[in-house]
């Protein structure tokens, strides 16, 4: 009995509390890397996705400016946020709700922190923003009417 007591073969009960600290340790730490990877990668995705939905908005926007003459532009409000070009093409923001939509009440872009249009002469100037601060801007020079 004596040669099973005196045997130290095995582990004390603080190494197997040391091991269990470390690997929570690093544990923690992995976790945390993963956590804020994932953050990133989020805010990243969402800031893309702005992008690419101003980029189609002014890209849509700018197409329609383009297929009218001078004349076609009715109207660009003073406030800047509403574009009328034929009786059946028209842009309009929505402060309220943060997004553009055509005359159809149909949403062309949502999360739209501002939208401006100016026109001066024969070039309408177009800014938009989203909410994440992504930003295109762009000049367009009317055709003019036969």
């Amino acid at each position: 009995m004596k040669k099973y007591l005196r045997n130290e073969k095995g582990l004390t009960l603080v190494e197997v509390l040391a091991v269990i600290i470390i690997g929570s340790i690093i544990l923690l730490l992995i976790s945390n890397v993963h956590v804020f990877g994932q953050k990133q990668y989020n805010s990243q995705s969402e800031k893309s996705r702005h992008l690419s939905d101003v980029t189609y908005a002014a890209k849509v926007i700018t197409k329609e400016i383009r297929k009218a003459d001078e004349r076609g532009i009715v109207n660009v409000d003073e406030k800047g946020d509403h574009i009328k070009l034929t009786d059946r093409i028209e842009y309009k923001y929505n402060r309220a709700e943060k997004w553009i939509e055509n005359k159809d009440k149909t949403i062309v872009v949502k999360d739209i922190s501002k939208f401006e249009a100016k026109r001066t002469g024969s070039q309408v100037n177009l800014k938009i923003i989203s909410e994440t601060g992504e930003k295109v801007e762009t000049k367009i020079i009317l055709r003019k009417g036969d």
